[in-house]
């Protein structure tokens, strides 16, 4: 992923050559166009560009918010029912303690692709999760 710090230097070239560029054109332009009723059209145009993108990025938060809800939601559910097979497994007594362990197993494996010390290493839906062959004891 790009710098933030270059994004942002070339986000500002760009609007300082427009500017420029606005004024050059400005000195150029006819008198018809410098008129106050071509300045307020101009001016209620932006405005109504202004309107429509801040709509626009509302929606995309709104989206983005409810996406790392929903996500979270998951988490949690994911979470809560592996705490409650621990628990039924515990009360089979002893003899579920190789279950168990496999079980811890998995959650570790789990735990480490959801929250990776480097975020970088982000595996959601990494199929070491998922397979069954992976470890003694698991059905092929």
């Amino acid at each position: 992923m790009p710098n933030p710090l270059i994004i942002g230097l070339i986000v500002f070239t760009v609007l300082v050559l427009g500017a420029l560029a606005g004024s050059w054109i400005r000195k150029r332009l006819p008198a018809n166009h410098l008129t106050d009723e071509t300045k307020s059209l101009v001016s209620v145009s932006m405005a109504i560009v202004a309107t429509l993108s801040a709509l626009v990025l509302g929606f995309l938060i709104s989206n983005a918010n409810s996406s790392f809800t929903a996500l979270g939601g998951e988490v949690t559910t994911l979470s809560a029912q592996l705490v409650r097979l621990d628990q039924v497994l515990r009360r089979y007594g002893p003899q579920t303690k190789q279950t168990r362990e496999l079980f811890r197993q998995y959650v570790e494996a789990k735990t480490a692709d959801l929250f990776p010390d480097d975020p970088a290493d982000l595996r959601i839906g990494s199929s070491s999760t998922y397979d069954t062959s992976a470890g003694p004891g698991f059905a092929a």
